[in-house]
């Protein structure tokens, strides 16, 4: 396990550039491996849209929609498992097995219904009131690491990163600032260029057109992506192919950071 300075005992009492750093030089030690898993956690959560484009019929019905963005779901978590895994082994020493906890479907499973219920809270927290959403959406970011790491199931690692954050609040907050931030530049550059040409009247009107039911699901799915996909050359570059080598790049310092404030959160535990 990772050793704390006297100063940095105390959960989150790392500055965020200090997280940062700290995080960013543990990857320097594997960075092609934990480039892969990044990048192949990408491109798993971009599979609906990559199966839409090359095989439209596939996703024109809501049975195969949803087998679709099931089989994201859970190759997205086993890549990010099997990152998270990678990131410990190089912090700690220990040799747990990457590709075993890629492909072991309870932790996987596990990851995965756990990513849903953050999403949930987090999207219901913003759209109601906004603070409560900004709270769960750092209360509960730490949740894979007890749930790859300690086997623990979707709710218990949900609410071992709330413990971990409890009454801590701004303390992380400000440890993961940078990383925070930087992650939410990738997520502005990763969407922003998907909002330019599109025909927003007409996406409202399609709206309205699903809503009196008057489309079929795959009238409504063709439709749709007419309108939001810019047609140009430049747009499947970006979302097919850079976007998931810029989140290979940025995703494992992120992820580092993270592992590093919630191993300071188990060295006090274990102090205590």
């Amino acid at each position: 396990m990772p050793t704390f300075s006297r100063a940095e005992a105390d959960v989150g009492a790392t500055g965020g550039w200090a997280s940062w750093q700290r995080g960013a030089r543990l990857c320097v030690h594997a960075p092609l491996a934990l480039f892969v898993l990044a990048t192949l956690a990408q491109y798993a959560g971009l599979m609906p849209d990559i199966v839409t484009a090359l095989a439209p019929q596939a996703t024109s019905t809501l049975p195969g929609l949803l087998v679709v963005q099931l089989a994201a779901v859970l190759l997205e978590a086993g890549f990010y498992a099997g990152l998270i895994t990678c990131i410990d082994r190089l912090a700690t020493g220990e040799r747990r097995p990457v590709l075993a906890r890629v492909l072991e479907p309870r932790r996987v499973i596990a990851l995965a219904v756990a990513g849903i219920i953050y999403n949930i809270l987090v999207g219901i927290g913003l759209v109601l009131f906004i603070l409560p959403g900004v709270f769960f959406s750092v209360a509960l970011l730490f949740f894979a690491f007890p749930i790859v790491l300690h086997d623990a199931g979707p709710l218990a690692g949900l609410g071992a990163s709330l413990d971990c954050v409890s009454n801590r609040f701004w303390r992380i907050s400000a440890a993961l600032s940078v990383a925070l931030l930087i992650y939410s530049v990738f997520v502005v550059v990763t969407w922003v260029p998907g909002f330019i040409g599109i025909d927003w009247r007409s996406l409202i009107e399609l709206s309205a057109a699903a809503q009196h039911g008057s489309l079929s699901l795959a009238e409504l799915s063709a439709q749709a992506n007419s309108l939001v996909t810019p047609p140009s050359v430049a747009a499947p570059l970006w979302f097919f192919v850079l976007n998931p080598l810029l989140g290979g790049v940025v995703m494992p310092p992120v992820l580092a950071a993270l592992y590093g404030v919630w191993r300071q959160f188990q060295s006090a535990s274990a102090a205590n």
